[in-house]
């Protein structure tokens, strides 16, 4: 780096005066942007697996079993309190069943609280992908059925 003049009056020339007027150059037409705020992502209200609502079946339905693939669970019969969706269980999935793209079995069996057969019900449904928190907050895979009014599964599609 050089100097201009002599002692006390000297400018200073050279390779930092011209990055600074670079950066400036650089720099000043971004005067008022923001970088982007990151936002928070949690995966509340994801959860992989299966729900199957009860609807207005729920209130008859004393105990479920439910086989996904080759697994078979015994889910409690779920009764939210001031529900608009009504009674529902819940189960599990493997890993290999949790993927876009994939295909369940289901089998439902659903007693009364006399332990008497109310309806036996069984299909092949689809697994979805979810992202409930938006784009890159998290991914579920979910299988969502319900049951028409004469005890079959069916897939419940959310808009």
């Amino acid at each position: 780096m050089g100097t201009v003049g002599s002692g006390a009056g000297r400018r200073p020339t050279g390779g930092w005066l011209h990055a600074l007027c670079a950066l400036t150059v650089v720099a000043l037409p971004c005067l008022g942007c923001s970088a982007a705020k990151p936002r928070a992502c949690t995966l509340v209200g994801c959860a992989d697996g299966l729900t199957i609502q009860l609807g207005a079946h729920g209130r008859h339905v004393a105990h479920v079993r439910v086989c996904v693939a080759a697994g078979c669970q015994t889910p409690d019969v779920q009764r939210p309190v001031g529900s608009t969706t009504g009674d529902f269980v819940t189960a599990a999935m493997t890993n290999d069943e949790r993927h876009a793209g994939a295909h369940v079995l289901v089998t439902i069996d659903l007693y009364d609280r006399g332990g008497n057969v109310i309806s036996e019900q069984k299909g092949t449904f689809a697994v979805r992908e979810l992202e409930p928190n938006g784009p890159g907050c998290g991914t579920c895979f979910q299988v969502d059925l319900g049951l028409d009014s004469a005890y079959r599964l069916h897939e419940v599609v959310h808009s």
